[in-house]
């Protein structure tokens, strides 16, 4: 599949890595905006903004959407298992609508870790589940597509998450985690799977059961030159294997980029990325986009 590109691109990353000098580790780790720090002993909270500019499909002009994210993680076990929910909320504007507030769908899901010696592999796995509690609109899948619906656009934001915004679906979301670190350098990888299952209790019974599935894949290096300091570079590629979806197949695959920093203190962790798009857009929503991310996580213990 299409992720053991990016699997083979980490281990290249690592192997580049591992021989480089070594220095003391510092702490707390880098991790990427999407992804968490697999290893955090206290509950954490997490806050998400993405405001982007966006060029829906076959109109002129720009438009504006914002997304916002929320996640809350808390460990169960010490160096174990960590259990967590997450939920987005977007205002979007779209040429066919005016803008206004689109409700993603709530994800609550639990993980574990296993730890090599003295912390420099982290394997891990995880399983979400995405319940369909709240109807986007009236419309269908074809209808939200090709009338470029804010809730068609707002998903482009956050392709990996896309199944906060596919409505009607109960969705499955396995995934595994693999972390190295080598003195103040990290590369993190994440590998997931999304099975979307068309609800029969949400209108279109007619097209219950229908599935889609979709990769996710999400690749992150970072590096801390300072305590104080980490600079990153996060890379998704996401591929419908499987959909019922009326897309082309250049409008099954998505892959983004996001180059930032983030900033350490005892009880805040800012950080700052620029989101961009290489290549064709999930669903061909729009033509292009880019956004600024800002996220913070706050600890709360320690």
């Amino acid at each position: 599949m299409r992720w053991i590109g990016l699997a083979a691109t980490l281990m290249l990353l690592s192997s580049g890595i591992a021989r480089a000098e070594e220095t003391p580790k510092l702490a707390p780790l880098p991790r990427a905006a999407s992804l968490p720090d697999l290893l955090h002993p206290w509950t954490e909270l997490s806050f998400e903004q993405t405001t982007a500019s966006l060029s829906p499909h076959g109109y002129s002009g720009q438009r504006t959407a914002i997304l916002y994210h929320l996640d809350l993680e808390i460990p169960v076990v010490r160096r174990f298992l960590w259990i967590g929910a997450s939920y987005g909320l977007a205002a979007a504007q779209s040429p066919t609508e005016s803008k206004r507030f689109v409700p993603g769908e709530p994800q609550v899901y639990a993980r574990v870790v296993h730890v090599e010696p003295n912390d420099k592999y982290t394997l891990g796995a995880g399983l979400g589940i995405v319940a369909p509690l709240i109807k986007q609109d009236d419309h269908d899948d074809g209808q939200r597509l090709t009338q470029d619906t804010p809730s068609a656009i707002v998903a482009v934001l956050r392709p990996w998450d896309l199944a906060s915004f596919l409505d009607r679906r109960v969705t499955l979301r396995p995934w595994f985690d693999v972390r190295i670190g080598r003195g103040n350098w990290i590369a993190q990888f994440r590998q997931g799977i999304d099975i979307a299952i068309r609800s029969s209790a949400i209108g279109l019974a007619d097209h219950a059961g229908e599935t889609e599935l979709l990769s996710i894949s999400t690749v992150y290096l970072g590096w801390q030159p300072t305590r104080a300091i980490a600079l990153g570079l996060e890379a998704w590629e996401v591929y419908f294997l499987s959909t019922h979806l009326p897309i082309t197949d250049r409008d099954r695959t998505a892959f983004a980029i996001a180059p930032g920093f983030r900033f350490f203190h005892p009880r805040l962790e800012p950080g700052i990325s620029l989101f961009l798009p290489v290549g064709s857009t999930i669903l061909g929503a729009v033509d292009s986009y880019w956004g600024l991310r800002l996220d913070v996580r706050v600890p709360l213990g320690g």
